[in-house]
Order: structure tokens, then C-alpha cells, then sequence
């Protein structure tokens, strides 16, 4: 008669049986090795001295963070409101003394295109602003 293990595999039970009792008639004593176990003799032992208590390593410091980043993508027609929300509840609360830069990108879509004239007041007004990286493609 043949069984099916959990493992999935199929087996003969009364080999399964007489292979289990001798494993077990078989003990397989235990050899101790020690710090000294690859010698050129296997089979001397030899006694090492108990090896002094470890050194305590001290804990580690959980790390710091430091930096802060996002970015938000902002609702067109609610910019002026957006902005504002921004700086009073987020920039606000950055602890005193922070390193911030703070950063504006636009992307405008045309599907037309854009105007000669649009493209002259745009570029004027960024020049007159100071906003650099400008680009019409």
C-alpha cells in the first residue's frame, strides 16, 4: 500500500517503517570540536581556554533626519490659495533656524501655441522677477 506524506511525495509504508527503525538503532555520536578543530589530526583534542567575556558594544544612535522635501501639484485656478496654505501650514512649522530653498516650476500647455506677443510679456515679466530657466518649446 502506498501513502501520501504532506510533503507530496509518495511512499512505500513498510519501507518507510523498517528505514525509520534503523535510523534509530544507528545513533550517530556527537564529536565536540573546538577552536583548534583544523588541525592536521582530526581526532586529538585539545583544550582552549575559555575565551574572555565579549566587550560590550555600545548601542548605536538611531539617525538623525535631517532633510525634508515635496512637492505638490497645485490647482490652477486656486494657485494664489494653494501657495498661501503651504507656506502657513507647512513652512511655518520648519524648525527655526532651517536651510530653505523653495522652488516654483510651471509647465503651461498651449495646444495652439503660444503668441509671439505672449511669449514677449511672459519673457519680460520672468526677467523682471528674476526667474531664470526659462523655456518655450
Amino acid at each position: 500500500m502506498f501513502d501520501i506524506e504532506e510533503s507530496g511525495f509518495l511512499v512505500k509504508k513498510e519501507l518507510t517503517i523498517d528505514q525509520l527503525e534503523k535510523e534509530k538503532e544507528v545513533e550517530v555520536p556527537k564529536i565536540e570540536t573546538t577552536d583548534n578543530a583544523l588541525q592536521d589530526e582530526p581526532h586529538s583534542q585539545t583544550t582552549s581556554s575559555p575565551s574572555p567575556d565579549p566587550i560590550p558594544t555600545p548601542p548605536i544612535p538611531e539617525p538623525k533626519i535631517t532633510k525634508f522635501h515635496f512637492i505638490a501639484n497645485l490647482d490652477s485656478l486656486r494657485t494664489t490659495r494653494d501657495v498661501n496654505k503651504i507656506v502657513e501650514e507647512i513652512l511655518k512649522n520648519l524648525p527655526d533656524g532651517s536651510d530653505l530653498n523653495v522652488e516654483l516650476s510651471v509647465d503651461a500647455t498651449v495646444i495652439e501655441g503660444f503668441k509671439k506677443e505672449e511669449i514677449n510679456i511672459i519673457n519680460q515679466k520672468c526677467k523682471d522677477l528674476n526667474i531664470e530657466n526659462i523655456e518655450f518649446y
